[in-house]
């Protein structure tokens, strides 16, 4: 048993001092590249996504980030679910525009790094002038004229609405109240990701719907949100399209 402990104590030793000897062979090479890719350019107020690759899963990894104006995190790398490499800032500004550098490092040791440049753009205006709560129309009876009634209803989607003599147009979110920021039209009366939206104006038992692709402005106005677009297509039949463009503000 004594000649057994001791057989064992010693394995175990030149195994220790192995790992030790590949810890410090890794601590004294060059760091490898890292692949990184992101979801910029972004929208001022939105997550920036950083999304790494070209390292071996299953390892406990420890990341820095490095960015402007002296930003730095250092965190575990999560790698073992469906968002498995990558890292999220919750929101950043237009000041947080510019280079970042990603460096992976394992038992203390750097063994990868990279970097990328991000920008981030101010929130877009809507590029047309119409009056507050309001909309224009190139066919009498489908939208044009002054909205009331406008409410907001943050349920399974976010919803907001208004009316007016001319129907009621609903603008319509994925899941929760949106950021400032573009959105596309997604037709429908449930948009499928979170930059899109659906837009559609009820005149009785019709539906009318937003072009898909058309361009969605939400901004932030003293602290209430605004929606609006621009010469948006709604489809009346195969002959005729309005042409409508239209502004919300909540109250």
């Amino acid at each position: 048993m004594r000649i057994a402990f001791t057989f064992y104590l010693a394995i175990a030793f030149i195994f220790l001092n192995s790992c030790e000897k590949q810890e410090k062979d890794e601590c004294n090479n060059t760091p490898t590249p890292l692949s990184i890719s992101t979801n910029g350019p972004i929208t001022e107020g939105w997550p920036l996504t950083f999304t790494l690759s070209g390292y071996e899963s299953g390892y406990a990894y420890t990341y820095r980030l490095l960015g402007p104006n002296g930003f730095l995190q250092k965190k575990q790398l999560n790698t073992n679910s469906y968002e498995a490499g990558k890292i999220t800032l919750d929101s950043v500004s237009v000041n947080d525009s510019g280079d970042y550098q990603i460096e992976l490092l394992y038992e203390g040791c750097l063994i990868k790094k990279g970097s990328t440049n991000v920008q981030v753009t101010a929130t877009p205006s809507p590029p047309c002038s119409i009056p507050n709560n309001s909309s224009t129309t190139t066919v009498n009876g489908l939208g044009g004229g002054n909205y009331y009634l406008i409410s907001a209803d943050d349920g399974f989607n976010y919803e907001v609405s208004a009316s007016s003599d001319n129907g009621t147009i609903h603008f319509i979110f994925k899941d929760d109240e949106p950021k400032p920021g573009m959105y596309m039209a997604d037709p429908g009366d449930s948009p499928s990701a979170i930059n899109q939206v659906s837009v559609y104006i009820q005149l009785g038992t019709y539906y009318y719907f937003l072009e898909s692709n058309t361009s969605v402005y939400v901004n932030k106005v003293n602290g209430k949100l605004q929606f609006a677009f621009c010469d948006g297509h709604f489809v009346i039949n195969t002959n005729n399209t309005a042409i409508i463009s239209a502004k919300l503000t909540l109250p």
